[in-house]
This record gives C-alpha cells, sequence and structure tokens, in this order.
C-alpha cells in the first residue's frame, strides 16, 4: 500500500488529530493506516461509530456494507481500537504501519527524480511538482506556444497566489466553440490531481498527434484550484485539505473547497414538464458545518476566494 493509493482515493474525512505548529512541520510517526473489514451492516456501523467516538479519519469511500475501510489512526488510540475490533471479531490490517516514513520515502523518491531530471521545464510525469514548478510550466507553455496557449489569471487566493486558467485551442476566437473544463487540486493534499491536469496539458499542447483534440472545442485546465493548501502540504503538513483562509469566528483555518461552492439544484415538475423549480444549493450532504473539520463548508456559499474565482 503506498501513500499515493490513499491519498487518490475518493475520501471522506473528520476532525484532524494534530495541528501545525506556526514555524513547524506537522509530523504522523506511528501513525497507521488499517484497513477493516465488516462482515456485515452492523459491523459497519459499529466501525462508523468508533470514527465517530475517537475522532478517526475514514479514508475510503464505503459502496457497499461489506467493502474494506481506511482509517488513519494515530498512536494514542492503536490499542483502544484493536480491543474494540477483537472484542466484535471484526478483522484489520495494517496497511501503512507508520505514515511519516511513507511520507518521507515519497520526498526522497521525489527529489532523486528531480535531481536527474533535464527537460526545458522542470516537469515529469513520474514525480510530484511544488507549485512553483507548475506555475513555471503553465508560463513556458504561453511564451512557447503562443497561438495555441493563453494564460489567464482569474483572481488570488486568500495567500494572495494567483488563480490561473489555461485555455488551449487553434482558434483565436474565445467563446465560439464548445468548451471542456478540467480543473485539479482543489482538495490540497491529492496530489495525483494536479499530476494529470498537467499531464492532460502537456499532451495537447506538445504532442503533435492530439491535434485533433483541439479541432471543434476550446479546452479550459486549472491545475491547481487551492493553491495555498497545495503549497501548505509540500512546506507543512502533507495531509492538509482545505484553503488557508482565516475565520473571525473559530482558531481552525481553511474551508474544504468542494462543499463551498453555490449551485443552482433544477427539479422539473413531473406533472407540469415545462416548470421549473430552481434553489441554491450549498454544502451538500458530507459537508460539515463544524471549522474544525476537514469538509467544512465555510461560513457561506463561495466564502472561499479560490471558488468564488471559479
Amino acid at each position: 500500500m503506498s501513500l499515493l493509493y490513499a491519498i487518490a482515493l475518493n475520501c471522506v474525512f473528520v476532525t484532524s488529530q494534530i495541528m501545525a505548529e506556526e514555524n513547524g512541520v506537522v509530523s504522523y510517526a506511528g501513525f497507521q493506516v488499517w484497513k477493516i473489514k465488516p462482515s456485515s451492516e452492523g459491523d459497519q456501523q459499529f466501525i462508523l461509530d468508533i470514527i465517530d467516538s475517537y475522532e478517526l479519519e475514514l479514508w475510503s469511500k464505503r459502496r457497499m456494507a461489506r467493502d474494506p475501510m481506511d482509517v488513519k489512526v494515530p498512536p494514542q488510540s492503536q490499542t483502544k481500537l484493536k480491543s474494540k475490533l477483537a472484542e466484535r471479531k471484526i478483522s484489520y490490517v495494517v496497511v501503512i504501519s507508520d505514515l511519516q516514513t511513507a511520507i518521507d520515502n515519497q520526498k526522497t523518491k521525489v527529489n532523486r527524480i528531480i535531481s536527474n531530471w533535464k527537460p526545458a521545464y522542470d516537469m515529469g510525469w513520474i514525480s510530484y511538482h511544488t507549485l512553483n514548478d507548475i506555475y513555471a510550466f503553465l508560463t513556458y507553455l504561453n511564451t512557447t506556444y503562443p497561438k495555441l496557449v493563453q494564460l489567464t489569471n482569474i483572481g488570488s487566493s486568500y495567500e494572495k497566489r494567483p488563480l490561473y486558467v489555461l485555455r488551449i485551442s487553434d482558434s483565436s476566437s474565445a467563446g465560439t466553440r464548445p468548451a471542456i473544463w478540467i480543473d485539479g487540486g482543489i482538495h490540497a493534499r491529492e496530489w495525483i490531481s494536479p499530476a494529470v491536469a498537467t499531464y492532460i496539458i502537456q499532451q495537447l499542447v506538445e504532442v503533435p498527434a492530439n491535434a485533433k483534440l483541439l479541432s471543434n472545442v476550446d479546452w479550459y485546465i486549472m491545475p491547481v484550484v487551492n493553491p495555498d493548501g497545495y503549497e501548505y502540504t509540500h512546506t507543512k503538513d502533507r495531509m492538509w485539505r482545505k484553503t488557508r483562509s482565516v475565520s473571525n469566528t473559530s482558531s481552525c483555518r481553511g474551508a474544504d473547497p468542494n462543499r463551498n461552492f453555490g449551485y443552482k439544484e433544477v427539479i422539473a415538475n413531473k406533472f407540469k414538464p415545462p416548470s421549473l423549480f430552481q434553489m441554491m444549493q450549498w454544502g451538500g450532504l458530507g459537508a460539515s458545518t463544524n471549522p474544525c473539520d476537514d469538509t467544512y463548508r465555510g461560513t457561506i456559499a463561495f466564502s472561499e476566494p479560490e471558488t468564488l474565482a471559479t
């Protein structure tokens, strides 16, 4: 089980057990990831109750009652959790024995690969890259392929980092053709997301065989929606998820951008098909009202400058 697998899962998270110091780096030494295997709906609910009671983090989205559940377990909860599972005869496997070791190993591999990489830009898709590398790559493409690439700053993050969108098109007239939108990096710790978005960009711009993909559509790609959070995962806390905004009502920072959007739900009246009912939605299923939760929806819809700009 690699750290990449754990991060790439479609995750649901609750309150984090540790907080970064103002000038320190969060350590996950002793933290483990367990794959717990319920054998019934009753087992599943039992596990969920334990997760809630001990404020653990559930890393895997549940689809069926007997699906395995990946849980991040801090050192202080491991003995108690082991005992609780044994009482109910629920099996588990430790898939990451020390989360900090997995993080350190990933960073060592990334640094080694980068040191051997000498392209025209500091990007490759066999490792993860910093925000500066990603933004330098976008600037390079904009400069090198001006007839194909247009780089636009659509706003600023909470910490005043630019929010870049790349338009890729062989048409000089924007807005005249259908468009495809792709964004990445909404959740800061999911590094695979900006990596996929930048790979798509590279393939569309620099691979001639893909020119046919530009023949009748414009591509708009925003590789990092949450640059503050992404930068924070590289410098302070690898497992940070939210934005980095400061609230007047809580000491906990940030909101989950994915749950901060407002949107309109259109419902057709089955008795009168032409009639539509529209209502502004925000938060929704799985969103939290607790500012300290990783799924916190924010104070209002679009409270975060990143989602408002997007």
